[in-house]
């Protein structure tokens, strides 16, 4: 093989190997996200921060550290309790939802998804609600699809004791 051509094969190869390392993508969890919205007019604008941080093993699973909704009412800051289980999260997914209760009050859920911990499995992509009314945390439960069907699950708070959050079975269906 004469020279010249070994020469640019090696230089192709280089530039393609370049090339297909430059188009990698490494997507990057957030760390927190804060965000304000204007809900109902008598609670004004609400912030809300959630944080999340790996775990202490460094395997890359992420943990949600803090959620505190804040307005010109009240400051509610979520138990930590209520937060050990709640893997993978996903927090640029988040959202404020706002409702009326059957009181008259204002009920808030801060919303954001979990990552799937084995995709193939009957449902995918679940959605955490902590519920925050008059001014307190006042519990959480998570949306799922099992078997083609939506259903809504509490997690009382000692979730985290009982077993993984994930497993299909836990909870109460609403």
């Amino acid at each position: 093989m004469p020279p010249a051509l070994l020469l640019a094969l090696l230089v192709v190869g280089t530039m393609c190997t370049l090339a297909v390392r430059a188009t990698e993508e490494d997507i990057v969890p957030w760390d927190r996200v804060s965000f304000t919205t204007t809900t109902f007019g008598k609670l004004g604008p609400t912030t809300v921060v959630i944080e999340s941080s790996a775990d202490d093993e460094g395997k890359g699973a992420r943990r949600v550290t803090a959620v505190t909704l804040s307005n010109e009412r009240f400051r509610v800051e979520v138990p930590p309790a209520a937060l050990l289980d709640l893997d993978r999260p996903m927090v640029n997914t988040a959202l404020l939802v706002a409702s009326v209760g059957p009181s008259g009050e204002v009920v808030l859920y801060v919303t954001f998804k979990l990552g799937n911990p084995s995709p193939g499995q009957a449902w995918d992509v679940p959605t955490v609600y902590l519920k925050i009314v008059a001014g307190r945390f006042d519990g959480r439960f998570i949306r799922r699809t099992v078997d083609g069907r939506v259903t809504f699950e509490e997690l009382p708070l000692d979730t985290h004791e009982k077993g993984d959050i994930h497993g299909i079975d836990k909870g109460r269906k609403r």
